[in-house]
């Protein structure tokens, strides 16, 4: 007996594929810009999401090394 991958499941798959044929030839730099462009569309059509903002910032901060960084937005 075999099982049908749920629909949910399969469009995140396939979701995920899409995105990694696009990204696959960008350097690290054009994956930044078209994950800014991306989140820019999403933020003008839904707004800004507090703990989303939080968690950029504080990886920010830590990517530059910064571990004591108090960030607020």
């Amino acid at each position: 007996m075999t099982t049908r991958e749920p629909q949910c499941v399969a469009l995140k798959r396939h979701g995920a594929e899409y995105v990694g044929q696009l990204l696959s030839e960008k350097s690290k730099q054009e994956e930044l810009e078209f994950w800014g462009r991306r989140t820019e569309s999403l933020r003008s059509r839904f707004g800004r999401y507090r703990a989303r903002d939080l968690i950029l910032a504080y990886m920010n901060a830590l990517s530059d090394g910064d571990t004591e960084t108090q960030v607020s937005i």
